[in-house]
């Protein structure tokens, strides 16, 4: 797993991940690309905004 953007903010009290610019999450050979990535850390979920784009291979 890979996760990459131009800017990242940890918030520490609130358990949460942000990430903006030109987002790209990879997970093996599928790829989720946006402009905004939140992550709740505590409960291990997130979510991409802006033109989200997802490549997913089936094999």
């Amino acid at each position: 797993e890979a996760l990459e953007a131009r800017e990242a903010i940890y918030s520490l009290q609130a358990q949460s991940l942000e990430m903006t610019g030109a987002v790209m999450l990879v997970q093996g050979q599928n790829m989720l690309s946006g402009e905004r990535f939140v992550a709740d850390l505590r409960s291990g979920s997130g979510q991409m905004f802006g033109r989200v784009r997802t490549i997913i291979r089936m094999e």
